[in-house]
């Protein structure tokens, strides 16, 4: 007897559970990785893909989920070809699962407090490929780049505590060693 797909709708229940009980926020990525890889691999919640990105990105974003208090926010992302995003952080975690194609994500590394947003020290860490079923967890202190070198649009399932709306998120500027708000 084959064991039934795993439900969006099981796995955004499945987190709200985790959230609330879960304090501490790498535990908390530990548990949450391996259901939205299974979440991000079923066929229960894939859209078309279409559409065209927003003026000046180069990305799709397809809103799955939110919750009313902005908490639990799902996205699937399509990357255009070359799509190459600024150094940034979510203020928040962040789960990232392959879907189709390969995405690059370099991790960043700061000295520096974000919030003085000038001498911070960054400097360009560990450089992960996110291909189909791979899985990155970014707690709420990561900074990240991400690009598709490749000539295919990419797509991935984006699986984040708040609303990137309402975080403060900052883009950072490696070259004058300096942050600024990301919109």
């Amino acid at each position: 007897m084959s064991q039934s797909p795993y439900r969006f709708s099981a796995f955004v229940n499945d987190l709200k559970k985790m959230t609330r009980d879960t304090a501490n926020e790498d535990v908390l990525l530990q548990r949450i990785a391996p259901l939205a890889q299974e979440a991000a691999l079923s066929q229960d919640w894939h859209t078309d893909h279409t559409g065209e990105p927003a003026p000046e990105e180069d990305f799709i974003l397809s809103p799955l989920h939110l919750e009313d208090d902005n908490s639990l926010y799902i996205v699937a992302i399509t990357w255009l070809p070359g799509a190459i995003t600024p150094v940034h952080n979510h203020n928040t975690w962040a789960v990232a699962v392959g879907v189709e194609g390969c995405e690059t994500h370099t991790l960043w590394e700061i000295s520096g407090q974000p919030e003085q947003r000038k001498d911070l020290g960054l400097s360009r860490g560990k450089v992960i490929s996110v291909g189909r079923g791979d899985v990155l967890t970014m707690t709420s202190r990561g900074i990240h780049s991400v690009e598709n070198r490749s000539q295919q649009n990419t797509v991935s399932f984006h699986v984040y505590g708040k609303s990137l709306l309402h975080t403060n998120r900052l883009r950072f500027f490696p070259e004058t060693n300096t942050a600024g708000p990301y919109y």
